[in-house]
């Protein structure tokens, strides 16, 4: 959380789309409490202490129970709507686009209508389009340029007019004009790179039309402006002040995928393609962010930079300012609770990227046991994927390195790095990383993270946090089974600081098996201190 930074308490309308992926951890980052409405049924939430839950809502139908929702809230985000682009436009089509943001902003601005004025939030920010100036040509576009008349400019006039009614409830309202958004994980970037990377690349139309753009970090960074900015109401254009011609933007894909970049897509071809919907690459939006321009810092504001930032893979931009803010993946669950664990627990479970040093326990595992004996082989097979280990023994030597580590998505997550010192010695490397559509930490171990675990994690006061497993898969990539209840383990684990000795903490895991019962544990004693990063100022 930056100096001086009020935390407020925010509720994200449609936060499980794209740029509700990225922005909700940068909103965690900054310590801020969030509930997400989501029509999905939301399998769980956070520990009541965490800074995230989620809760079902239908943007569709008016509904008592999301007025108990927002009051108390300071800030409403809504980015209802359903996708754009993934669909051709038929007149069905069509009318989902508009009633997934229309209804959905008036049934947010109804529900904030029933609450007492007392208990309103102060702050709606709306997503809107780009689109709302229709089809410009060379036309400058700024925050007061009039509307076009195109089925999109329509839907946005009705998207903005629904959310402007809130200015009438008392709140601030602010309209985002998002232009095109680039990112790694963007299917809209990968979509028009796609051609560049099969040598067929160029221009879409006749080229001259101009094509808004904006870097996810910045459409993020732009949301957390206009709710830390009170000056800030009406329409804002979410867009980087480079904007291109699709020519030039031709030009700069094949510079930073080093391909052609001449061979023409024609019109006539796109609109055969894809219909009316191909109104999305022609038209012609000449957008400048002059509200953005007076007050925020583009972090991405050079399309070369922007490309090379998402499409190379052995790029490194994503150093960005914004890595500094990037979070522990256990924070949205204990960040209520830091100020109340101990040091020591909260120097292991809170290390974030950006953090100079890394965490270092070494000490003495008291008893390894596991039972019954003819178990033995089966620890030997997870031995061989670095997941369990057949020895026992008492007072071995172990230690654990905790480095906070980019997960190359935007977010923040950790490397837990075991060691025993066995007969022969056994490492096990582990990735922690926060899920944010389940609302739980989750650890990668094994070869190609083949073993996803889901845990549940708790902080008991004075000074224990308690690790359960809610779930256990198997698999590649996307790729994954969840072991059912019969053929999987539970793990306990338990880390207590000895509140006699400031740097000293107790540790007690225990693995059950539903028809065995316990099987495999360890209990030990471990000294934490911080170990610089190489590089970092203290080593320079």
């Amino acid at each position: 959380m930056r100096a001086g930074q009020v935390v407020m308490r925010i509720v994200v309308a449609g936060g499980a789309g794209f740029i509700g992926r990225h922005l909700i951890p940068a909103l965690i980052a900054d310590g801020h409490t969030v509930t997400v409405l989501t029509r999905a049924q939301p399998v769980q939430s956070v520990a009541p202490e965490g800074l995230l839950r989620y809760m079902h809502w239908n943007p569709l139908q008016s509904e008592d129970g999301l007025a108990d929702v927002l009051a108390g809230t300071d800030a409403v985000i809504n980015l209802a709507g359903a996708n754009i682009g993934s669909r051709r436009w038929t007149s069905r089509r069509k009318a989902i686009l508009l009633d997934s943001r229309v209804r959905a902003t008036e049934t947010l601005v109804g529900a904030i209508e029933r609450l007492d004025t007392n208990m309103r939030p102060h702050t709606l920010v709306n997503a809107s389009g780009i689109d709302f100036y229709g089809d410009r040509s060379d036309e400058v576009l700024t925050e007061d340029t009039a509307p076009g008349d195109t089925f999109l400019a329509r839907l946005c006039q009705q998207w903005e007019h629904a959310a402007t009614s809130a200015q009438t409830l008392g709140l601030r309202v602010v309209l985002m004009r998002t232009a095109v958004v680039l990112a790694p994980d963007a299917l809209t970037l990968q979509f028009m790179a796609w051609p560049f990377r099969l040598f067929i690349g160029g221009p879409l139309g006749n080229g001259r039309q101009w094509f808004p753009w904006i870097h996810i970090d910045d459409i993020v960074g732009l949301y957390k402006w206009a709710l830390d900015t009170d000056s800030i109401s009406g329409p804002v254009n979410a867009v980087a002040p480079d904007v291109r011609t699709q020519i030039q933007v031709a030009r700069a894909f094949g510079a930073v995928l080093r391909r052609p970049h001449k061979l023409r897509t024609p019109a006539l071809a796109l609109r055969l393609a894809m219909g009316e919907q191909a109104d999305l690459l022609l038209h012609s939006h000449r957008a400048l962010p002059e509200i953005a321009n007076d007050g925020y810092k583009f972090r991405s504001p050079e399309l070369e930079t922007a490309l090379q930032n998402c499409l190379q893979r052995d790029h490194v931009k994503r150093t960005t300012p914004l890595a500094a803010q990037l979070h522990s993946p256990f924070l949205p669950i204990l960040a209520t609770v830091s100020e109340d664990m101990p040091g020591v627990l909260r120097d292991q479970y809170l290390v974030r990227p950006g953090d100079n040093y890394r965490v270092v326990l070494e000490g003495t595992m008291d008893r390894i046991w596991h039972r019954p004996f003819w178990l033995w082989p089966f620890f030997r097979l997870l031995a061989m994927f670095d997941i369990l280990f057949p020895e026992q023994g008492s007072n071995v030597k172990a230690s654990m390195v905790i480095e906070g580590l980019h997960d190359g998505q935007g977010g923040g997550a950790q490397t837990w790095h075991r060691t025993f010192q066995l007969r022969r010695q056994r490492s096990f490397d582990a990735t922690m990383a926060f899920d944010f559509r389940r609302a739980r930490v989750v650890e990668w171990m094994g070869p190609g993270d083949m073993l996803k675990v889901v845990w549940k994690v708790t902080f008991e006061a004075p000074a224990t946090i308690r690790i359960v497993t809610e779930g256990i898969l198997f698999g590649v990539g996307q790729w994954r089974i969840a072991l059912p209840r019969w053929a999987a383990v539970e793990v306990r684990v338990s880390e207590t600081a000895l509140l006699d000795q400031t740097d000293t903490i107790a540790v007690d895991l225990v693995v059950r098996q539903l028809w065995l019962g316990d099987i495999f544990g360890y209990e030990g004693h471990f000294q934490m201190h911080r170990e610089m990063k190489e590089g970092s100022p203290a080593q320079k």
